[in-house]
């Protein structure tokens, strides 16, 4: 298993900030962003737990469509391929990723069953039920919330581990494990982090909508847990004179807060620390708190956002990522298709463990696995726990803050 540092200053070094799917669309129904490096030795602190485990046996069924691999241990992969839109642009990088896993691996862990839902519920729910009557010991996605509920009715009867791919919380849980970056995650990491920079007191700014919804309450969980009070919150509808008067009201109530969350994203964030400024509210007067929406040179290089802060995977893993499916593919991947990869290398890893059988006890590890973004776990309700960073923005990029851990020990 390759080491993971997360402390590399990098200057202007982002995912393309639009390939396909951006954090607000997958909070809305996909899951986000990626992970590697469970490769050759494993999940990370991997040891057996007792239970009962499926039958390695392979069945005399063949698969039906493509598949990947050669190993005895059968996983299927639910894609929406032809899907249109966003949908259909997520399921051929999630193949590649999940192609460029298995070759990473040798190929004889696991056969991968590739399976296209259509981008809908019923299509998914036939593409698993196909997939089991094939002998498939785990499912791999799918990406939509909708899709992952239909899926569910059908594996839950058998026991049989879904690992998808949706943000949507409600959805995990009962044999579904989100293997996604949820508004939990980030909400505990950057206000944890400005707890520890001796911050008492905070302010939001949140979009009114279902997202600004989740993301207020993720918000006032992580700040019951840090310590810090909730002073003041102001929500704003999706139009320039809106976000300009909610701006402008927050910064008259400045005085009631020394840290501020505002988990915007792209153009909106800057337009909005444009109008926090103007009411003479900086990052360098109160601790802005960003999202991981934040990882996008737009707001990176915004001179108004200098010396605010956000939460974001260690990087160095998934730019390597990057590069290997740019040679072997001849373009960029969808950013959260690295959860592919790691999807494919996480049952390849546990079929390894289980010499051939995949037993779902094992998600349960709980010190976790390590990934293209760093380290990740499953809790009990099946959503998925990461250990992020913290990045500085510059104005030109950014620096390092605070290092993403290496383990769970200690950290939650």
């Amino acid at each position: 298993m390759k080491a993971i540092t997360g402390t590399k200053t990098t200057q202007g070094q982002t995912p393309a900030k639009n390939q396909g799917l951006g954090r607000r669309k997958v909070v809305q129904g996909l899951g986000v962003s990626g992970l590697l490096g469970l490769s050759a030795c494993g999940p990370q602190g991997f040891t057996t737990i007792g239970g009962p485990s499926l039958s390695v046996n392979t069945p005399s069924i063949q698969p039906q469509g493509e598949t990947l691999g050669t190993g005895a241990a059968r996983v299927a992969l639910l894609l929406p391929l032809s899907a249109t839109g966003n949908a259909g642009q997520a399921g051929p990088s999630f193949r590649n990723a999940a192609d460029l896993a298995v070759a990473a691996l040798g190929g004889s862990d696991i056969t991968v069953i590739i399976k296209d839902t259509r981008g809908t519920p019923e299509g998914a729910a036939a593409a698993a039920s196909q997939a089991l009557s094939e002998g498939a010991q785990m499912i791999l996605g799918p990406i939509f919330a909708a899709e992952v509920r239909s899926v569910a009715a059908v594996t839950r009867p058998v026991g049989v581990p879904v690992i998808a791919f949706s943000s949507d919380a409600s959805v995990g849980g009962q044999g579904v494990y989100l293997l996604s970056f949820l508004p939990s995650s980030d909400a505990r990491r950057i206000i944890t982090y400005a707890g520890q920079q001796n911050r008492t007191t905070l302010g939001a700014l949140l979009p009114n909508n279902a997202y600004g919804q989740i993301m207020e309450a993720e918000m006032r969980q992580a700040a019951a847990t840090a310590g810090l009070q909730v002073a003041t919150v102001e929500r704003y509808d999706l139009t320039t004179i809106a976000i300009q008067a909610a701006a402008s009201e927050l910064a008259t109530q400045r005085a009631q807060f020394n840290a501020l969350f505002v988990p915007e994203a792209g153009d909106v964030m800057v337009s909005i620390a444009q109008g926090l400024a103007a009411g003479g509210l900086t990052p360098q007067n109160t601790l802005f708190l960003g999202s991981g929406q934040w990882e996008d040179a737009r707001v990176q290089n915004a001179t108004e956002l200098r010396d605010s802060v956000y939460p974001a995977p260690p990087r160095a893993q998934y730019q390597d990522f990057v590069s290997r499916y740019r040679a072997r593919y001849g373009g960029e991947p969808v950013r959260i298709s690295s959860l592919g990869y790691d999807a494919v290398t996480l049952a390849a890893a546990l079929a390894r463990a289980g010499s051939g059988r995949i037993d779902p006890q094992m998600l349960a590890a709980s010190s976790g696995f390590s990934g293209i973004d760093g380290i990740f776990r499953f809790l009990s309700n099946g959503v998925s726990q990461r250990g992020l960073a913290v990045y500085r923005v510059t104005g030109s990029g950014t620096e390092v803050a605070s290092a993403a851990p290496r383990s769970f020990q200690g950290i939650f």
